[in-house]
């Protein structure tokens, strides 16, 4: 069993090699196709670039100051990464817009890899999670992820645990946990997008026993995440 999973490892972090793995679709059976590796990555493995959520450039610093989609600078040093903003300061996908799902201008996955491309819904990662076996894979290190096979039809992809920018400083990077950003609006407070995150349980830090989690949730819009596209 170790040998097989070990083999399906090399099998996933190869693709690369044989082929261009920055457009390839995978195809799991389910409602989209699952692109091999993140927007700006140079393999399955390798983390890509981070965005905030309805921006297509990579960045310095994610934060309130300087969120393209809110009227913001002059917000507090701590507001700026951590604290509420007004929904009023948005000046898109702000709840008064009827907009809750990214336009195509905004979706990085369209913008950089072309018109089949987009970022998933945060209804087509919850098919993921629950289509799937997810299995956390050590790939050097103090580096993982998660090869996520196919239950309907075996065929798997490797998503790497890459943290997440906030502020000036990227969190998480290296660690256990990753961040990706799904194209759904928070509708109950659209300062908040919907993400799509996962640990796999264990230590953290000074925690012990973490539970794991592999589950979508709400974070701030203006913080930066990995991006994994999916094509119909």
């Amino acid at each position: 069993m170790k040998k097989l999973h070990f083999i399906l490892v090399l099998a996933v972090l190869g693709l690369s090699a044989r082929t261009g793995f920055a457009q390839e679709a995978v195809d799991l059976g389910l409602s989209v196709k699952w692109a091999s590796c993140n927007v700006g990555a140079s393999s399955p493995s390798d983390y890509g670039d981070y965005y905030a959520w309805g921006e297509v450039q990579v960045k310095e610093s994610y934060s309130w100051r300087n969120y393209s989609k809110s009227n913001t600078p002059n917000v507090s040093d701590s507001d700026a990464i951590y604290g509420r903003v007004d929904p009023a300061d948005l000046t898109e996908y702000n709840g008064s817009d009827g907009k809750t799902r990214l336009d195509y201008s905004d979706d990085v996955a369209r913008q950089k890899w072309g018109k089949k491309w987009r970022i998933p819904t945060a209804e087509e990662w919850y098919e993921l999670k629950e289509n799937c076996t997810w299995t956390w894979t050590e790939i050097s290190s103090g580096r993982g992820g998660f090869v996520v096979t196919s239950n309907k039809n075996g065929n798997s992809i490797f998503l790497p645990a890459a943290g997440m920018w906030m502020g000036d400083f990227l969190s998480g990077e290296g660690s256990v946990v990753g961040f990706y950003w799904t194209s759904s609006l928070d509708t109950d407070n659209p300062i908040y997008a919907m993400e799509f995150s996962f640990f796999p349980g264990g230590a953290l830090g000074w925690h012990v026993n973490v539970p794991g989690y592999i589950d979508t949730g709400e974070e701030s819009r203006c913080y930066g995440h990995s991006i994994r596209p999916v094509t119909e």
